[in-house]
C-alpha cells in the first residue's frame, strides 16, 4: 500500500477524482473523500479499476482500491504505478 506521505501529482489526483465522481454519480470529490462513504460497492470498484486502466494503462487491483478508499490514496497508488 502506498504511504500517505507519497503525494500524487495534481493532474493525477484531478483525473482520479473525476473518474470516481462519474462512477459514483456525484458532482465533486475532495482528496479526502472516501468512496465507500459515498456509496461505492464492488461494482463501482470494478468500474473505477477499469477506468484507471483505460486512462493510464496501469493495473490497480480491487483490494488496493478497497484498502486505499480515498481519492488522495487512490491517486498516490496510481502515481506509484506511473513512476515505475
Amino acid at each position: 500500500m502506498t504511504d500517505d506521505a507519497q503525494k500524487a501529482s495534481p493532474d493525477v489526483e484531478a483525473m482520479v477524482s473525476s473518474i470516481c465522481a462519474k462512477v459514483l454519480g456525484v458532482p465533486d470529490l475532495q482528496p479526502d473523500s472516501d468512496i465507500f462513504d459515498l456509496g461505492a460497492d464492488s461494482i463501482h470498484v470494478t468500474q473505477i479499476a477499469a477506468r484507471l486502466h483505460d486512462a493510464w494503462r496501469i493495473e490497480v487491483t480491487y483490494p488496493e482500491i478497497f484498502e486505499a478508499s480515498t481519492v488522495a490514496r487512490i491517486s498516490a497508488l496510481v502515481n506509484s504505478r506511473l513512476s515505475k
